[in-house]
């Protein structure tokens, strides 16, 4: 789910292999937005507002690198891609805004340990990360 045309509401977004199909209402209609991305396999999308324009674009986990890939824009042709490592292989994904800054971040949620780490920006090696135990690792 993503606010993909900035309109206030998100909308639903698929992913097969590497194609991204994205809807801009919440009907049962064809997609807005079409377009590749990646190199799909097992690939954990995400979406969040990278660059702060108002705009959800879309990201994905690679989680056997523990590789997050997000990509500016959700125009067909014209992706610029940023991307870095963060974590260990196989924690699951998270993005929001968790400085208040417009911008969406990444985290990941620990199941071993019930720990969240949210990463405070999206600049590869200038990680600052909030770290934190919630809930029962159990």
């Amino acid at each position: 789910m993503g606010d993909w045309d900035g309109d206030g509401v998100d909308t639903p977004g698929i992913y097969r292999g590497n194609h991204f199909a994205l809807r801009n209402s919440n009907n049962a209609r064809f997609s807005d937005i079409d377009f590749a991305y990646g190199n799909g396999g097992n690939w954990i999308l995400i979406a969040g507002d990278w660059d702060s324009d108002g705009k959800d674009e879309v990201g994905v986990y690679i989680p056997e690198s523990g590789t997050f890939a997000l990509r500016s824009n959700t125009n067909p042709g014209q992706e610029i891609t940023t991307t870095f490592r963060y974590g260990n292989p196989y924690w699951l994904p998270l993005a929001g805004d968790w400085n208040r800054d417009g911008k969406d971040e990444v985290g990941v949620f620990i199941r071993e340990s019930a720990v969240f780490a949210l990463r405070s920006n999206t600049v590869p090696g200038q990680e600052v990360t909030n770290a934190f135990q919630y809930g029962d690792p159990r």
